[in-house]
């Protein structure tokens, strides 16, 4: 698991030093283990309210596929 804190929050060159950007350098997504909201990338207040982790992403699924033929 590669969760990556990044702590002053950098947007548009401008450093906010109340915001923490959350992350994966390894293509996963990113769960709010409290709620289980899941992003690409959180921010979220400094210091977090909520916990995060990483969770493998998965492929969209094609809907007709799981019909199958009838």
């Amino acid at each position: 698991m590669a969760l990556i804190e990044e702590y002053p929050y950098i947007k548009n060159d401008k450093k906010d030093y109340t915001r923490v950007r959350h992350y994966s350098d390894t293509g996963c997504l990113i769960v709010q283990t409290e709620t289980g909201r899941i992003y690409e990338e959180a921010v979220d207040d400094y210091p977090c309210k909520y916990s995060y982790a990483e969770v493998p992403a998965e492929e969209p699924q094609n809907e007709e596929a799981n019909y199958g033929d009838s």
